[in-house]
């Protein structure tokens, strides 16, 4: 029983992994690298300049929404049959949809994609950056493939560009602080992502009821959707020069945006009598070992729940000595 305390691979104490801002500059960068993809990634950048843009999520989306991307990612994979969409028979306003509609068939069919892993296309075309993620995941899929057919350009030598205190070698206090603001905040919208995906697997596996679900989760989703904006917003000003950043700025923008905590907070009781009430069923539902571990017993599901205050109530600490 001596010697140094190892944490365990728990759920609760893992590292976020790639934020959906991270992922879209990664996905930018390999789209780069698909035959015949570079008109597209010249319009996104002219439209970044001429609306002074630096969110790579809302640029990206934005790009993938045209439907047409869509279609040249899948082509490149060199099918029997190329995916186009015919300009006589679609009119010119469903023609995006009509090309994404395409997409996902020939994933489904051809690629043979796993229906839950494909997008609906109210992910691509709806405002949730949940759903959005499920795209993300889905062209990263497709250009995993690419790769392993040897399809994909060598990848050009460019050097990264600086991205604010991450570029030092030797960070000051200061930067030391903004670092972990922005590492931790990574690591809870990763906690809320995975209370999410408890929620829906409980209710996918019938384990609880509507009313019970709501009772619990509340307004969950919505949270979920406010901390990914909110992340992509602290990413962009983190990587802006040191002269330019303005954290309190940052978050007297989005007070309003906030008040999404009220509800989920206020919500705590009533959950918990909820959770020991519908206990053995939430316990003996998920089948994920992720999911198993969150419910391992209700102090640990608990621990996930309380995490938006946690989270709120550490901003202002964070702030005043940065």
């Amino acid at each position: 029983m001596g010697g140094a305390p190892v944490a365990e691979d728990n759920i609760i104490n893992r590292r976020g992994g790639e934020s959906i801002y991270q992922s879209c500059v990664n996905l930018k960068r390999r789209l780069s690298e698909v035959p015949s993809f570079e008109p597209f990634l010249q319009e996104m950048a002219e439209e970044d300049r001429e609306r002074g843009n630096t969110d790579p999520v809302s640029s990206l989306w934005n790009c993938l929404r045209a439907g047409y991307p869509l279609l040249r990612i899948y082509n490149a994979s060199g099918p029997e049959e190329e995916l186009i969409v015919d300009p006589v028979k679609v009119p010119e306003a469903k023609r995006p949809k009509a090309a994404t509609f395409k997409f996902l068939q020939a994933c489904l069919r051809d690629l043979a994609f796993p229906q839950q892993d494909c997008f609906l296309i109210t992910d691509l075309y709806g405002e949730s950056t949940t759903g959005f993620i499920k795209v993300i995941k889905m062209v990263n899929r497709v250009v995993d493939i690419l790769e392993m057919q040897g399809q994909l350009k060598r990848p050009s030598e460019v050097a990264d560009a600086p991205t604010g205190a991450q570029g030092n070698v030797k960070l000051t206090k200061r930067e030391h602080i903004l670092k972990e603001l922005l590492e931790t905040e990574r690591d809870y919208v990763h906690h809320l992502q995975n209370l999410q995906a408890l929620k829906k697997e409980l209710e996918e596996t019938g384990a609880l009821t509507g009313d019970a679900s709501h009772q619990i989760f509340l307004n969950l989703n919505n949270l979920l959707d406010f901390a990914q904006r909110f992340l992509i917003r602290m990413e962009q000003h983190y990587a802006l020069p040191e002269d330019m950043q303005n954290w309190g700025n940052l978050f007297s923008m989005h007070e309003e945006a906030f008040r999404q905590y009220e509800p989920f907070i206020a919500n705590q009781m009533r959950c918990d009598e909820v959770i020991i009430k519908e206990w053995d069923k939430i316990k003996g539902a998920p089948r994920h070992i992720d999911l198993q571990q969150m419910v391992a017993q209700p102090k640990t599901l608990n621990g996930f729940f309380v995490k938006p205050f946690q989270r709120l109530t550490r901003y202002p600490l964070m702030l005043s000595v940065s």
